[in-house]
């Protein structure tokens, strides 16, 4: 007998694709390096074997959704969590945004920026982080930028800050969400040129309304961190740093219903999107930057649904359009990621305040809610590439080989009085859950980690 033929990667790929789940990775993982979503050099940090990527370490990392009209530069600080020891660090800023306030689609900025960052660890200590070596990185329009990886040791579970200036001649990329200054969190905007503070110790600033955060803080890891994609429930629209629960550096960043319920014990990056719905979604690319970070960790869940249902869509186009973003998640995910998919809250209006359930109504829309929830409860059965009911003969359901869903988390119980009931639960205090009828306050986000509506035995 001959020697035996050893085939490269390419002669695999070649010859059908990767059936290895090694070699599968490894090649997503060059891939990666090859479209420049990594530092300049990550050559000086080979991975290490043993399942290791380049992924998502830190609490609270967040798209941005709007373009600010107050200032053309900011300086922000933001605060995390490393959940997992790391020996570098990198931090990613992008260049583009989900145009919130107009038509809930992604694009780019209205001009590049030139960026200053830093991270601050331990407390009153900052390190600047280079990108290609220069103290400054450039971030072009539709695009991102990922600083060069700084060695550095921090433990798991410490906190830490990054700090950054950014200049742009048209509005800075934000969030229209609070910072957290009781940990220090804030930013401060200018319409000239903001004090660039990356390197100084000193006052942090005040929280604003509109604010930026850093979009992924990444690391040589094997941690199966989470990407959350979804509207306002995921955006955290109602959520709040106050009352009536403690909301500690001790007790991570979670924010909104996601974010509350993995930040404790997984690396996060928040993508929602206030107002977002699936027929936008599924328009050409424009979740193409959004699914993107799902190459960063190893868990997706997704959570659209709501304003489908307020806009009158059907059962019939809830569940194909849910598919499809399935689908197109399913190709930017990594080879050992998983997807998940939410059920849909309640939406109701109360005449007390939602005290009582007797006082609540619940909106139109709410046949077709129940139905596909109860489809997803189901396992969101499909057959052929094409949604169909439960019990259908021959039909896959989530976690089944040719499925593009893990599992599918029922939050909706979480919330609702008893199943599929289309009311907030009650316990005759005002607002206790919610304080719209649509989204959940604090109170309510944390139900979606304390009623184990979203397990974490799931997660990879």
């Amino acid at each position: 007998m001959g020697a035996p033929v050893m085939l490269s990667e390419a002669d695999i790929e070649r010859a059908g694709g990767v059936t290895s789940p090694k070699l599968a990775t490894r090649l997503f993982n060059e891939e990666l390096v090859r479209t420049g979503g990594l530092p300049a050099n990550h050559a000086s940090y080979p991975l290490r074997g043993g399942g290791e990527y380049y992924g998502q370490i830190a609490s609270n990392c967040r798209i941005s959704s709007q373009q600010a009209t107050d200032g053309i530069s900011v300086y922000w600080k933001s605060h995390h969590k490393a959940l997992v020891a790391v020996t570098e660090i990198a931090v990613v800023l992008s260049g583009w945004f989900n145009n919130r306030a107009v038509d809930k689609k992604e694009g780019g900025a209205q001009s590049p920026k030139s960026v200053s960052v830093s991270i601050e660890y331990p407390a009153g200590v900052k390190t600047l982080l280079t990108f290609s070596k220069r103290r400054q990185g450039r971030v072009d329009m539709a695009s991102e930028a990922c600083s060069d990886f700084l060695e550095i040791n921090i433990p798991a579970g410490a906190e830490f800050w990054i700090c950054a200036a950014e200049y742009m001649s048209a509005g800075y990329l934000c969030k229209n969400m609070a910072m957290n200054t009781a940990i220090g969190e804030g930013s401060t905007a200018s319409t000239t040129r903001v004090a660039d503070r990356t390197e100084q110790i000193g006052s942090d600033p005040a929280s604003r309304s509109s604010n930026t955060w850093p979009q992924r803080i990444i690391s040589r890891t094997t941690h199966g961190g989470v990407c959350s994609l979804g509207d306002s429930i995921v955006d955290g629209t109602g959520d709040s740093f106050t009352t009536p629960l403690a909301d500690t550096a001790a007790a991570g960043d979670g924010w909104g219903l996601i974010g509350r319920a993995v930040s404790n014990r997984r690396a996060h990056i928040n993508g929602g999107v206030a107002g977002d719905d699936l027929e936008t979604c599924i328009q050409g690319g424009n979740t193409n930057f959004r699914m993107s970070q799902l190459a960063y960790v190893k868990n997706g869940i997704m959570e659209w649904g709501v304003n489908s249902i307020s806009n009158g869509a059907t059962l019939t186009a809830m569940r194909v359009n849910m598919l499809t973003l399935w689908n197109r998640a399913a190709t930017f995910k990594r080879p050992d990621g998983r997807l998940f998919q939410t059920t849909i809250g309640p939406n109701t209006t109360s005449t007390d305040s939602w005290a009582t359930l007797a006082n609540q109504t619940v909106k139109a829309g709410e046949a077709v809610r129940v139905a596909v929830n109860d489809w997803l409860r189901a396992g969101a059965p499909i057959l052929g590439g094409v949604p169909v009911d439960a019990g259908t003969v021959g039909a896959i359901i989530a976690g089944q080989a040719g499925h593009p869903l893990y599992h599918v988390f029922d939050t909706a119980s979480a919330f609702e009085s008893s199943l599929n009931s289309g009311k907030w639960k009650v316990d005759g205090t005002a607002f206790k859950y919610t304080g719209d009828g649509l989204h959940p306050n604090q109170t309510g986000y944390n139900l979606g980690d304390t009623s184990g509506a979203i397990d974490h035995s799931y997660f990879a």
